[in-house]
């Protein structure tokens, strides 16, 4: 493993001196030993090192997990709790400070190591999607700057400004996604030990679960790019619905009711149906932020054939197209706003929306399959989305 710099925060002078020669010993540089909270703010100020072993009590009162916590959130330094205190008490405290371990009191070499190698390897992984995102928000302000236009000329604006985003989105989801992979693997390795203490099971298991939901995310900001994992097989659109709408019941606001409108039956498209579902679930998350306190939400699926002048996708022909659509009886958008919401963390109320990327991955999703949205909105008059996707003939 790299050497890395490591605070030592320790209120006893020999044990403090103890861990630091056994930390060089494993390679490490030790930049200070702390005994107080204001010693170790001062050192990890002024050596900014990449972690800290803490005590969870040090001397003056202080408490090593405030002292993790603060440096967690105030300069991305994470913390090793060592203690010979296990109580509840203080692993939630403990927990609370994004520890990358909880170790107990005597030490030992391997279980130091293990700790501070699986511990780094998912603090990096943090740190990496942290400014991957920054940088991927940052990057869709451009699709904010467009001028006033109809609705068919803003979408296909919105594709030419997603197309150049595919080009910083799939390279960072991909990457996250490699090292999300790596983490994993680790940690799921770690939770087959059975030297485990039940603490510790407790911290891998939580960091593991924390895995599988980033793995989800980004395999959603892969869709968003068109780049997404795609198992294309014929999908029956029914059934889309269906686990759809019964995601979202799990989800729904009293007072919002969701409805089944005209339904094709047996009507199917060649495609990936986990990211089908999940576009048509984005579509009626969407429509529940555009409702304030009551209000309806009708899903429908039905046909249409498509000139080549209807067009919204320059991989699509003409042909006979499945028109899966959702209308809200919420508050509507301008013109200006339907823009923002194909971009990414957007929702119709004006707010960032935290439980999903906007209409991004429908967008993703529907240009992946050959197909395109269709939006119809105005201030007070609610919405209508409509996802375009070519039939699958059957001879």
């Amino acid at each position: 493993m790299h050497p890395l710099n490591i605070l030592v925060c320790e209120d006893e002078a020999i044990v403090g001196l103890e861990f630091k020669e056994r930390l060089e010993r494993l390679g490490h540089r030790v930049v200070g030993i702390a005994s107080t909270e204001t010693e170790a703010l001062a050192l990890a100020h002024d050596f900014h090192p990449d972690m800290a072993l803490m005590d969870v009590k040090l001397g003056s009162g202080s408490r090593g997990t405030h002292v993790a916590e603060v440096l967690y959130s105030a300069l991305d330094i994470p913390s090793i709790f060592v203690s010979g205190y296990n109580e509840p008490q203080i692993v939630e405290e403990a927990h609370a400070a994004h520890p990358l371990a909880f170790l107990s009191k005597p030490l030992r070499d391997s279980d130091l190591t293990s700790a501070i190698e699986f511990g780094m390897a998912r603090h990096r992984m943090d740190l990496t999607l942290k400014r991957e995102l920054a940088a991927f928000k940052k990057a869709t302000h451009i699709a904010r700057q467009l001028p006033k236009a109809s609705s068919d000329e803003l979408l296909g604006k919105v594709a030419k400004d997603m197309q150049l985003l595919s080009g910083v989105i799939g390279p960072i989801a991909h990457h996250i996604n490699n090292s999300l992979a790596v983490v994993s693997g680790y940690l799921s390795m770690a939770t087959a030990s059975p030297e485990l203490e039940p603490y510790e099971r407790r911290f891998v298991e939580a960091a593991l679960n924390e895995c599988q939901k980033q793995k989800l995310f980004v395999q959603r900001l892969l869709w968003a790019s068109e780049e997404g994992p795609r198992e294309m097989r014929p999908v029956a659109l029914e059934t889309v619905v269906s686990r759809a709408i019964e995601e979202i019941r799990t989800v729904l606001r009293s007072g919002i009711e969701l409805s089944l409108g005209e339904i094709a039956k047996e009507l199917r498209v060649y495609g990936d149906q986990a990211a089908l579902t999940y576009a048509l679930e984005g579509l009626l998350i969407n429509a529940i932020h555009a409702i304030s306190k009551s209000g309806a939400i009708t899903v429908s699926v039905r046909t249409t054939f498509v000139e080549r002048t209807q067009l919204r996708n320059a991989e699509a022909a003409p042909d006979t197209y499945a028109v899966v659509e959702v209308q809200d009886s919420g508050v509507g958008v301008s013109i200006e706003q339907l823009e923002e919401m194909c971009t990414f963390f957007a929702s119709p109320a004006g707010e960032p929306n935290t439980e999903g990327l906007g209409l991004s991955v429908a967008f993703g999703v529907a240009r992946a399959h050959h197909g395109w949205l269709e939006l119809e909105s105005s201030p007070g008059s609610g919405s209508r989305i409509r996802m375009l996707l070519p039939v699958l003939h059957t001879h």
